[in-house]
């Protein structure tokens, strides 16, 4: 650890207890050996001795080492909290660094974790942009089907700034209502991040999947379709890995891959930090003109 202050509690309690090692653990089991002690000191991290022999009085250094851990319990806190911070952060590239791997190894064009319930993406093979979560990806499925039905291609409107886009769907038969619709969110999946050509297909494709395994409870899916798939599969009660497809795929090589991939992504994203879910914006409904 770096931090000096956090520096100076270990090495003034090694002294005072003429410790040979002072250290902080966070997580595991306790230490269980005779010439150990430990106590609590926030977040569930422990402040931990190493003493040359088992203490003659051992109640009475217990009580010394308590001392000595509240005195510093504060730097404690703020050093656990930053370390604690930097750890999520590299669970989190490796995670994503997994999943990259796996998308390769199946022929994905996307790998991602999701939860049953929030909005938090946990994991995703592609780089990280700006705010997307599943809220937007559940938004751009929907602005996917629209586009589909109204017989255009999303990806091409996203391509476009709102008055090319307005003119290139007018141009196409889109009505306007439809066409003010797509415009506007494409603009909204714009502002979340910017990308071309085919990464927003890829992008709009794993929309899709994403909504499409929010809506199915099943723990386990394959979907084919000559442009399109996916393979869903949950862990951890809570969790869904999913692979997305922009072509048809061999679902025993894809499921091959996720059955090597799995155990490690679970330990993964079971080690991850809690992450708040941002506070859900108010909604305005527009009533229609009397």
């Amino acid at each position: 650890m770096s931090d000096p202050q956090l520096l100076r509690l270990l090495g003034l309690v090694q002294r005072e207890l003429s410790a040979v090692d002072a250290r902080i653990e966070i997580g595991g089991q306790p230490p269980s050996d005779e010439r150990t002690m430990y106590c609590e000191i926030t977040g569930g991290a422990r402040l931990v001795v190493v003493l040359e022999a088992p203490p003659e009085d051992r109640a009475r250094a217990q009580e010394r080492l308590a001392q000595l851990a509240r005195s510093f319990s504060a730097s404690a806190e703020q050093a656990i909290s930053d370390l604690s911070a930097s750890s999520g952060e590299l669970v989190t590239r490796r995670l994503d660094d997994e999943l990259a791997a796996l998308a390769d190894r199946a022929g994905a064009v996307r790998a991602v974790v999701i939860d049953a319930q929030s909005p938090v993406v946990w994991g995703t093979s592609e780089i990280r942009r700006g705010d997307e979560n599943v809220e937007s990806a559940l938004r751009a499925a929907d602005a996917l089907a629209a586009a589909e039905k109204a017989g255009v291609d999303l990806a091409e409107v996203l391509e476009r700034d709102s008055d090319e886009a307005l003119t290139w769907l007018d141009a196409r038969g889109v009505e306007p209502p439809v066409a003010k619709f797509l415009t506007r969110e494409a603009e909204l999946i714009r502002q979340a991040s910017r990308r071309g050509g085919a990464a927003w297909r890829q992008h709009l494709a794993t929309a899709r999947a994403i909504a499409c395994v929010r809506r199915d409870s099943d723990r386990a899916v394959m979907v084919q379709h000559k442009d399109f798939g996916y393979l869903s599969r949950a862990f951890a009660n809570i969790y869904r890995l999913i692979l997305v497809f922009d072509a048809p795929y061999s679902e025993l090589h894809a499921e091959g891959a996720v059955v090597h991939a799995l155990p490690v992504i679970e330990r993964l994203v079971l080690g991850l930090p809690p992450v708040e879910p941002p506070p859900k914006g108010g909604r305005v409904i527009r009533l229609p003109p009397r």
